[in-house]
Order: structure tokens, then C-alpha cells, then sequence
């Protein structure tokens, strides 16, 4: 398991590249279903302050230290990142004015995680979707796990 994500371990089949496309509000007063409320849109999941992380085979007992309203994206993991992007931001704009009426101490991130298996790793954004991004006020947090050759 990496970064809580089970990969598969098939040695007799090329593993593709994967990535995970999110975007996360994070706030430690304000609860998820009250972002659901003023976002006007269902979440994919969410966490409440004090819920469990489970890891897969971890003795740790970790909890989270916020709330988290998480969207992801509604694509295959080998979708590439790029196209997996333009579907998030697609589902999320025609709302974003909503984004203005959320409470101060929250946090938006879009969360990109890119498993590279085939290919050296890569990262690139157009300028519409630096756009987007921005638009809700988002910061980017990009981790590249490069496991090819």
C-alpha cells in the first residue's frame, strides 16, 4: 500500500500509470455536511476531526486532525492526470461562486497523486486549469511517485 492506496502486485503484468485526482476542503470548526449545505453538491467522501485513518497492515491508530468534504474525480485511475483535472474542475465550477460563502479558517487543496510505472515522471497544467484552480482559491498539492526504469 502507498500513500493509502492499494496497488496491485502482478508481476507478470506491466503495471500502467495511475493518478488520483481530488479536491479537499479542510476545516477543523465547520462540518462536512454543513460544506455540503452551502456547496449545494455531495461530496465523494468525508472524515469528521477524530475519525480513524486506516493504513493496511498498520498497528498505528491515527485519527484526523480536521474535518475533510473531499471530491474526487469520477475517472479510471489510468485516465491520465491531465484529462482527470479538466473532469474536476468540470463537476466544480459551475459552483464555484458557492466557494466565496464557505468560512475563513478553511482549506481548499486540489490533490493530485501520480504513480509512474511507465514513463519518466511529469507534471504539467494548462493554463485553464491553472485558472480553475485558482477560481476556487485552491492550492496545489502534487505528490509524483516515479517507479519507472
Amino acid at each position: 500500500m502507498l500513500g493509502g492506496i492499494q496497488m496491485e502486485n502482478n508481476p507478470s503484468e506491466k503495471k500502467r500509470n495511475e493518478a488520483f485526482v481530488s479536491l479537499c476542503i479542510l476545516g477543523q470548526e465547520c462540518d462536512p455536511s454543513d460544506l455540503t449545505e452551502i456547496l449545494g453538491t455531495e461530496p465523494t467522501v468525508t472524515r469528521r476531526k477524530g475519525d480513524l485513518i486506516y493504513y493496511a497492515g498498520s498497528p498505528t491508530k491515527l485519527v484526523y486532525k480536521c474535518n475533510v468534504w473531499e471530491m474526487e474525480s469520477s475517472c479510471d485511475p489510468k485516465v491520465a492526470f491531465e484529462e482527470q483535472i479538466d473532469v474536476l474542475l468540470d463537476k466544480v465550477l459551475p459552483f464555484s461562486d458557492r466557494f466565496k460563502a464557505l468560512p475563513a479558517d478553511i482549506d481548499i487543496m486540489l490533490n493530485i497523486a501520480l504513480y509512474f510505472h511507465e514513463y519518466k515522471a511529469y507534471f504539467l497544467l494548462t493554463a485553464k486549469q491553472v485558472q480553475g484552480i485558482a477560481k476556487l482559491g485552491a492550492r496545489l498539492d502534487v505528490d509524483i511517485y516515479d517507479f519507472s526504469e
